[in-house]
């Protein structure tokens, strides 16, 4: 669940600070427990901040012990002092946060894929008796390899299936091979299914900026950034970050 088109990177900040109210809060900490991705970069965010606040304490408490030491300074100097390491710590965030800017179209990539959500088989006692229980559960479970072998074997059997091959295809990203997901997303983009197109056309942007075609992934996140939804709002996004 992503909250009004907001990018995953604002949610991470507002999870951090304790900005969520509790419907987000309960929706976000299920996400992390689905996607271990996330948790990672919701650990790591925390931990730079933390690290900030910890060098800025350190800071400012040699700079008072050097204080005591000297010889007696005037408040203004002391004040001058107690502002530079306030600004120390300021710049060490603002690094932080340029450097996570993606600076390319690779970092793009990096900072606004995420798998799909499971609408296929949900894991649930009542869905365990459902023919793509298993595949799903792997592609949850972040084990693509083991996921694409079992939407291969699928859909031996349902070559039509489509929304096995939007999965594959996010599977397939996921994993690292991002030539052949294309062609997933554009036999579903082809089919015209109202459910599938728009995450398809998504990504399939996404799979053409990730091999690096990026005339091709700005074209594909142009033709569905004007119309309304989380995803289309992202694709704007992604559209005018393109390098």
């Amino acid at each position: 669940m992503e909250f009004s088109g907001e990018s995953k990177r604002n949610q991470i900040d507002r999870y951090v600070s304790g900005q969520m109210d509790e419907h987000e809060l309960t929706a976000f900490e299920q996400r992390m427990r689905e996607h271990a991705g996330l948790a990672e970069s919701v650990h790591m965010h925390r931990d730079i901040l933390e690290g900030i606040e910890f060098h800025f304490a350190q800071e400012l408490k040699q700079t008072l012990i050097q204080s005591d030491q000297q010889k007696p300074k005037s408040r203004r100097t002391l004040y001058l002092a107690i502002a530079a390491s306030v600004l120390l710590v300021i710049g060490a965030g603002l690094a932080y946060y340029f450097m996570a800017m993606p600076q390319n179209n690779s970092d793009l990539f990096t900072a606004y894929f995420e798998p799909y959500p499971n609408i296929l088989a949900p894991i649930t006692r009542s869905a365990s008796d459902s023919p793509y229980a298993d595949v799903m559960q792997a592609y949850e479970a972040g084990q693509y390899q083991a996921a694409i072998t079992g939407f291969d074997e699928l859909l031996s059997k349902e070559p039509g299936n489509h929304q096995l091959l939007f999965y594959r295809g996010v599977s397939l990203l996921a994993a690292g091979q991002a030539e052949k997901a294309t062609s997933d997303f554009q036999t579903v983009i082809d089919a015209s299914d109202p459910k599938l197109s728009t995450p398809a056309y998504w990504y399939l942007g996404l799979s053409q900026l990730k091999i690096g075609n990026t005339d091709q992934a700005k074209a594909t996140f142009q033709k569905i950034a004007p119309a309304q939804g989380r995803l289309n709002d992202q694709a704007k996004e992604v559209f005018q970050k393109i390098k």
